[in-house]
């Protein structure tokens, strides 16, 4: 029997391609009025209603710095916190958290 291409790595890159395009329909779902809303209620209290920081030593959200960073880095400092942020893996789930990162995106 003779075997033509590489067929491990077209099934590797099938997988690739696959996790890939289903990550991105997640992220690319994402509902901003939804994360709005959630923004007001666990974020708004240091962050500020419109990402400027209401208590020192928190990122400007308007500016632009802090949200150049990939969805998936966000997501990752949403779940673990950061210094004095607490995390909120097991209080909000991932697709809370990246309708939150919607929303966020919308203020710079």
């Amino acid at each position: 029997m003779k075997v033509t291409g590489r067929p491990g790595r077209r099934a590797a890159s099938a997988i690739v391609f696959g996790f890939l395009a289903a990550y991105a329909a997640v992220a690319s779902a994402a509902d901003h009025r939804r994360g709005g809303s959630l923004f007001q209620e666990h974020c708004a209290m240091c962050h500020g209603a419109t990402g400027a920081p209401a208590i020192g030593g928190v990122p400007d959200l308007r500016r632009g710095l802090a949200m150049m960073r990939p969805d998936r880095q966000l997501l990752a400092t949403l779940r673990n916190g950061r210094t004095t942020m607490p995390g909120y893996l097991g209080r909000l789930s991932d697709r809370d958290l990246l309708d939150v990162i919607a929303y966020m995106r919308t203020l710079t």
